[in-house]
């Protein structure tokens, strides 16, 4: 009777035990340090910025989406980095260049071995905004073409 109510206990506790589900994980994130990031205003996307390297992630999804090599070096110090509100575009700005990058395309805009101070996206999003050290340079944030210096 004690081994049968043993075999009983046993197997309900059998049932009840649910096993651990594993899971590996790689590290599939920035490999450097994190220098900038930015965020679309419905925070469905974050651009980050490590090195010379852009991620962009789906944070719904919690994976990366996009991710693209920009000139410079390793040791580029971000000044700042802007995401357009729908997550296409991404202005970054450091020691080492600009860039304007359409994540779609996976292209440049905007390439340019010139440091600016900062950038940012237009209110519209139609325009972005460089400032040197003297001066506010406009440039069309679909084509790359400057529209308009401010000194």
């Amino acid at each position: 009777m004690k081994n049968l109510l043993l075999l009983l206990i046993l197997l309900a506790s059998l049932f009840s035990v649910r096993a651990q589900e594993i899971k590996l994980v790689l590290p599939t994130g920035n490999s450097g340090v994190l220098y900038d990031f930015a965020t679309t205003k419905d925070e469905k996307y974050t651009a980050t910025v490590s090195g010379n390297t852009l991620v962009l992630w789906d944070l719904r999804a919690q994976k990366k989406v996009f991710e693209k090599r920009l000139g410079g070096g390793l040791d580029m110090q971000m000044k700042s980095v802007s995401i357009s509100d729908d997550g296409n575009r991404v202005l970054i700005t450091g020691s080492g260049g600009s860039f304007l990058v359409d994540v779609q395309s996976g292209n440049f805009i905007i390439n340019s071995s010139t440091t600016y101070y900062g950038s940012c996206f237009s209110h519209d999003q139609r325009m972005v905004y460089f400032n040197t050290s003297t001066d506010l340079e406009l440039y069309d944030a679909f084509t790359g073409k400057m529209a308009k210096r401010i000194s």
